[in-house]
């Protein structure tokens, strides 16, 4: 059976329950421990989670808002924050509200998901979790609720003079997102290890997130708990920027036979955009060569077969390496046959100045010329399917002439400024924009 037909036919399941539902929105959740805010998505935005209900943490998923969510799909209506899917849906496509339904530890379809409906004790399946935002990078489209290199630029720079300023601290406190006092936080943290025992046994796939958590004393607690108190049933992941110190390094590849012998699998989520000078610039604070050199390392040395995975935030800088980068993963994949290296590649949706929608309809060549590559070398139908989609939303882009204006002007705008606080060279590290750049900069001073 072909992806698209399999993705069709759980699309007709969970349009049985309602054409709006999605298992993410029971069985998943995404708990930022240090600011104190869930989502069940990474599509959606994340809201707060109340701590006067920390008593009971199971609150930590259950909340509210993701209840009356629930009841919403239930009753087939679409929530708003939904509408990465709907947009998907509405050109034909098939969205990520399918093929997240469709993994195994959001299977099968008939749990306490339609058994419990809206209940408030729902247990997810799958749990990301962020102990801590302490990280080393300040990716242009991250920022202070991720990043204490984004906050730290932030309080001495102010926010970037786009439209709407981007990063500003004032709006991340306003809506609850910067990091908690260490109390506060220690809090959430509590809460969850006081859960920990009810939710081990029921998890199918935790993933360990930041910030970096290599730099959470959290992380290495939580590896350690694993190792302890084997999780056989348990897929355990981790999000790595993989700019890690050679002790940091060490710390974990010593833990790694352990722990794999501990859970059913461990998986490692890896992020990089494209290649060189390129990927250091969207990135910062990356170094291209130590990257890979981590990367191989981890695969050598470890001697079980793991899954590496490689996360691909498709955005408007990073389509002329997007080839070379899979040239380059397509070379592991050759090097290291006994290891599972797999690709996700979403697109970019905030900030919409970093989307693919505002370039040119020529832009649409680099995906043809990746999508060429990844077919001649055998990438899965899935991993095609799931690039190739990028192309229209170049080509058929939904904002209208007006908002381009606006937001190729802040373009313009976000990497000026880029350039004069970090001591950057936006055309010297992308000449294939300089017709792109020259038309931004005239909205940017209209």
């Amino acid at each position: 059976m072909d992806e698209k037909t399999r993705g069709l036919q759980i699309k007709a399941q969970l349009d049985a329950v309602s054409p709006s539902f999605c298992l993410a929105k029971w069985k998943q959740t995404t708990l930022h421990l240090h600011n104190g805010h869930t989502q069940s998505c990474h599509h959606v935005k994340s809201h707060a989670v109340d701590p006067q209900n920390l008593a009971d943490p199971a609150a930590l998923h259950n909340t509210p808002e993701k209840i009356i969510a629930r009841e919403q799909m239930l009753k087939g209506e679409r929530p708003s924050e939904c509408d990465y899917c709907w947009r998907m849906e509405d050109r034909g496509e098939i969205s990520d509200r399918v093929w997240k339904s469709a993994t195994k530890w959001a299977w099968p379809l008939k749990e306490e998901v339609l058994e419990e409906r809206l209940s408030q004790k729902i247990i997810p399946s799958y749990l990301e979790i962020s102990f801590d935002s302490a990280c080393q990078f300040k990716c242009m489209y991250c920022g202070p609720a991720y990043s204490t290199k984004w906050q730290k630029e932030l309080e001495e720079f102010g926010p970037y003079p786009t439209t709407i300023p981007f990063n500003s601290l004032e709006v991340h406190s306003a809506q609850g997102t910067l990091p908690k006092t260490e109390e506060e936080k220690n809090k959430y943290i509590e809460a969850f290890w006081k859960w920990w025992p009810e939710l081990s046994p029921r998890l199918k796939h935790l993933r360990v997130t930041g910030g970096e958590p290599f730099l959470s004393r959290e992380t290495f607690k939580l590896i350690d708990e694993l190792i302890a108190k084997p999780q056989p049933h348990l897929n355990f992941s981790i999000n790595t920027n993989m700019g890690l110190s050679l002790q940091q390094r060490e710390a974990f590849l010593a833990r790694i036979e352990a722990l794999q012998s501990s859970v059913k699998k461990v998986i490692i989520f890896t992020s990089i955009d494209t290649v060189g000078a390129q990927a250091e610039y969207i990135r910062f604070g990356l170094n291209h060569k130590n990257y890979w050199e981590n990367i191989e390392a981890v695969l050598s040395q470890t001697k079980k077969p793991l899954l590496l995975s490689f996360m691909i935030t498709v955005n408007n800088l990073c389509l002329p390496g997007l080839k070379n980068l899979m040239e380059r993963i397509q070379e592991l994949r050759l090097k290291f046959p006994n290891h599972e290296i797999g690709i996700d590649t979403p697109y970019l949706r905030h900030p919409l100045h970093l989307s693919v929608e505002l370039l040119p309809k020529s832009f649409a060549v680099y995906i043809d010329q990746t999508v060429e590559f990844m077919t001649a070398a055998g990438f899965s139908e899935g991993e095609i399917l799931r690039v190739s989609r990028i192309r229209e939303l170049i080509t058929k882009s939904a904002y209208t002439f007006l908002e381009r204006m606006t937001l190729k002007g802040d373009f313009f705008k976000m990497f000026t400024e880029y350039d004069r606080r970090r001591g950057t060279d936006f055309l010297k590290t992308f000449p294939e924009y300089q017709s792109f750049w020259t038309e931004c900069s005239r909205y940017a001073n209209a």
